[in-house]
């Protein structure tokens, strides 16, 4: 009994029984159906999912919350000049539609409109076969329908029963022993004329014999049911026995083949993880020879960049020097023509001061001979006149000797550096000579000739 054929045989047997009973059961239950709506027009706007769907918190949501806020369309409508006009729709009932001023309720049903004829006809079922709560109709063979007793309970029914076990036969036989003895005390007080006893003896002989006949014909078939109910252990054994070897060999297979899947598999990534290793050390390798030609092609652009700067830097520097060299020359040029003007003005200067030398030897000639006339004329207007011209004289002398000193000065800064010039000290309690129209002409001539005179020797020595 312990075998693993017959453990699994009988696993496989609870297995198809437990389904059977579980198929049986949802075939007779009822299905939930929709009641037929009275409403006139049609209704939509809700699902058709099953009962079992709904939760309770989704019931109470559909049901409480409100489709239409009533009292806020009142005062809206009440804003307007036009008549309230009936309603068709909605209600702020989820289960409740509107018509004109009537409401029709559109709940779906929570129970089968056949439910009453299904209970109804399943009471032939249980008449048909009896339990031992119905000990009354154990009599009814089973080829007639019994009438269904008036005084039945309508909608309470006993529990199916399930699917029969394999009882004793012992247990049997105590059952209809029991049926038996309850139906003859039942029937007892409605005996009418009592039996002798041969009749009886005769009775209970013929009942032994039947008695005895059944209970052969009961063995007989229990014999015979067992010994099918064996062969068809013993095959479906066999049969799941094959299964069992078949499924083995089809695991045994699959588990080859997955085995040889794996094996391959780990082959094939084997395979490509050499190939991507030989890959990863080509690609290092050009990579590698890669970096390495850029750091030569960088170290000699570097080698070249420096040779190009070496070459600016001392073509720059030659340049530089040329530059310098060409403003030496030009700087000494410049000196040179400088030195030129500056020499071409001081002989310009000289030939200026000596024109104006010359000048003034005239004016001191002019002034002689305007001395002799004064001795031939006015003496007294002679000598105004020659005092002025006196005075004219010395001014211009003045002024040439000043413009003489800047012009020199000029030219020496242009030539050479500039050099502080010591302070000269000036007479400032220096009068001009005071000349008297009294005097005698020849004092005054003697006198003017002797200041022209010293003029010309400070203009000489300036």
């Amino acid at each position: 009994m312990n075998t693993e054929p017959f453990t699994t045989f009988s696993e496989e047997t609870s297995r198809i029984r437990n389904r059977a009973q579980s198929l049986i059961r949802d075939l007779h239950t009822p299905v939930v159906r929709r009641a037929r709506s009275c409403t006139p027009f049609p209704v939509s706007g809700y699902s058709y999912e099953p009962t079992s769907q709904l939760a309770l918190d989704a019931y109470v949501a559909r049901i409480t919350n409100p489709v239409r806020h009533i009292a806020k369309e009142v005062h809206n409508i009440s804003h307007y000049p036009k008549p309230a006009v009936k309603f068709v729709g909605k209600s702020h009932l989820a289960s409740v539609r509107i018509c004109g001023d009537k409401s029709y309720n559109i709940r779906r049903p929570m129970y089968d409109s056949d439910k009453v004829r299904t209970d109804i006809n399943l009471l032939s079922w249980y008449l048909r076969h009896p339990t031992s709560k119905n000990d009354n109709i154990a009599n009814v063979s089973d080829g007639q329908d019994a009438e269904l007793d008036p005084n039945r309970p309508s909608r309470k029914f006993s529990a199916p029963r399930p699917l029969e076990d394999n009882v004793d036969l012992e247990s049997k036989e105590k059952q209809r022993l029991r049926k038996e003895r309850l139906l003859t005390v039942n029937e007892e007080p409605f005996q009418k004329p009592v039996k002798d006893d041969n009749q009886v003896a005769e009775e209970e002989k013929k009942g032994l014999l039947a008695k005895e006949e059944r209970l052969a014909e009961e063995a007989r078939k229990a014999e015979e049911k067992r010994l099918a109910e064996e062969a068809r252990l013993a095959k479906e054994a066999h049969k799941a026995e094959e299964a069992r070897l078949a499924e083995k060999v089809r695991l045994q297979e699959e588990a080859r083949l997955a085995e040889e899947a794996r094996l391959a598999e780990e082959a094939r990534l084997a395979e490509e993880a050499r190939l991507a290793e030989e890959a990863r050390l080509a690609e290092e390798a050009r990579l590698a020879e890669e970096a390495r030609l850029a750091e030569e092609a960088r170290l000699a652009e570097e080698a070249r960049l420096a040779e190009e700067a070496l070459l600016a830097e001392k073509a720059r520097l030659a340049e530089i020097a040329r530059l310098a060299e060409e403003e030496r020359l030009a700087e000494e040029a410049r000196l040179i023509e400088d030195a030129v003007l500056a020499e071409k003005a001081r002989l310009a200067e000289e030939a200026r001061l000596n024109e104006e030398i010359k000048l003034r030897e005239a004016s001191l000639n002019r002034l002689a001979e305007i001395e002799k006339q004064a001795d031939e004329e006015s003496e007294a207007e002679l000598a105004r006149q020659a005092s002025e011209l006196a005075i004219i004289a010395r001014e211009e002398a003045e002024i040439a000797a000043h413009e003489q000193a800047i012009r020199q000065k000029s030219i020496s800064e242009e030539l050479e550096p500039i050099i502080d010039d010591p302070e000269t000290h000036v007479d400032h309690d220096y009068q001009e000579p005071i000349i008297d129209i009294n005097v005698d002409i020849k004092n005054v001539s003697s006198d003017h000739l002797n200041i022209t005179d010293e003029d010309a020797e400070e203009e000489e020595e300036v």
